[in-house]
C-alpha cells in the first residue's frame, strides 16, 4: 500500500518536473527565435543603410551656392560644384536672380565647378535659396535645396 502511494507521488513529481522543463525549453526556444529575428532585422537595416549610402554617394558630392568677388556682396555667381568622380547630367539650377528663374546645364564633368553669372541688381543677400536638381550617372534624379549644402532628396517617379 505505501509503495503505491510512493509510486503515485513519484509519478506526479516526475510529471511536474517534466512540465517545468518543457515550459523552460519552450521559453528558451522562443527567446532564441526572438533574438534571431532581431539580429536578422538589424542586419537588414544595416544592409539597407549601406545600400542607401552607396546609392547617395555621388549625389552627396554635388552642391550649389551663391558667390561673389572676394567673398563680398553683392553676389555675382551661382556655383554648382560636382565633387564626385563621375559626371552629373541634366542639371537645373533655380533662383530668383536667374533671368528665367532656371538655368539648365547639360552636363558637369567629374570634379568640376560650373559658374553661372547673375545680375544681383544690388541685392546683398538674395532671400530665395538656390535649388539644384540633376541626374547621377545611374540616371537617378536628385534635388538639393538649402544653405550650406542643403537637404538632398531623391526624386521618385510617380
Amino acid at each position: 500500500m505505501w509503495t503505491d502511494v510512493i509510486s503515485a507521488l513519484a509519478t506526479g513529481f516526475a510529471a511536474i518536473v517534466a512540465l517545468i522543463l518543457g515550459a523552460y525549453s519552450l521559453q528558451v526556444a522562443l527567446k532564441e527565435r526572438r533574438d534571431r529575428i532581431k539580429r536578422e532585422s538589424e542586419e537588414q537595416v544595416r544592409q539597407h543603410e549601406i545600400l542607401m549610402s552607396e546609392r547617395r554617394s555621388q549625389a552627396e558630392r554635388v552642391t550649389c551656392w551663391m558667390a561673389a568677388d572676394n567673398n563680398a556682396y553683392p553676389v555675382n555667381w551661382i556655383i554648382v560644384d560636382n565633387a564626385s568622380e563621375q559626371p552629373v547630367w541634366d542639371v537645373k539650377v533655380s533662383h530668383e536672380l536667374l533671368p528665367s528663374g532656371v538655368a539648365s546645364i547639360p552636363v558637369i564633368p567629374a570634379n568640376e565647378r560650373y559658374r553661372i553669372d547673375v545680375d544681383s541688381k544690388g541685392v546683398l543677400r538674395p532671400a530665395q535659396i538656390v535649388r539644384v536638381s540633376f541626374r547621377d550617372n545611374r540616371a537617378r534624379r536628385w534635388r538639393r535645396s538649402g544653405e550650406l549644402g542643403g537637404f538632398l532628396s531623391e526624386e521618385r517617379l510617380s
